[in-house]
């Protein structure tokens, strides 16, 4: 477990250090340059990614609460928003206008999502640290960049790629993570 809990520590440790400049800067200087600085990032949350879909199932979970089974349909819708924020990412979109982070969003709604549908104890750790962090960032957002309104087209394409996201994800779910989706 406290290799978990390590892990879990180090990623939300990695994704919100930049909020603080000074510490920023003081590290930049100790890798030499920002390249050095931005990859050494980049591996340490890669790890401690590796740590947290590792260790994931090795602590005895404590089931906290059950759901009601309507949940699953919810969680589902939750995932395809999920999806839409995450290719609105690369390709221009209108969410981009009221949204500073679409990253941020995703990863807050898909930390909830799992959270409605996993009771157990070790499930509500990550997904709450991913919740946190994503919250967090979004908060702070580091270069809030206001965009310009866009061709709805530009939305009806996000959509039909995030549907295909979402059905890839859906289909490789129980590959990746063990776990069948359940409506």
């Amino acid at each position: 477990m406290i290799w978990f809990l390590l892990a879990l520590l180090g990623y939300a440790c990695l994704r919100l250090h930049d909020r603080y400049p000074p510490l920023v800067n003081l590290l930049i200087s100790l890798c030499g340059n920002a390249g050095r600085y931005h990859g050494l990032i980049m591996l340490l949350i890669g790890l401690s990614l590796f740590g947290i879909a590792f260790f994931y199932n090795i602590p005895r979970s404590v089931l906290l609460w059950d759901h009601y089974p309507w949940l699953y349909s919810v969680a589902n819708v939750a995932i395809f928003v999920a999806c839409f924020f995450t290719v609105s990412i690369w390709h221009p979109t209108n969410l981009r206008v009221w949204v500073a982070s679409p990253f941020a969003g995703a990863l807050f709604i898909w930390a909830l999502a799992h959270l409605l549908v996993n009771g157990d104890s070790t499930s509500l750790l990550m997904f709450s640290v991913f919740a946190l962090v994503s919250f967090m960032e979004w908060l702070t957002p580091r270069d809030r960049v206001y965009a310009k309104s866009v061709a709805i087209s530009n939305d009806v394409a996000v959509g039909a790629l995030s549907l295909a996201f979402y059905a890839l994800l859906l289909w490789g779910h129980e590959y990746y993570s063990g776990v069948v989706v359940l409506w």
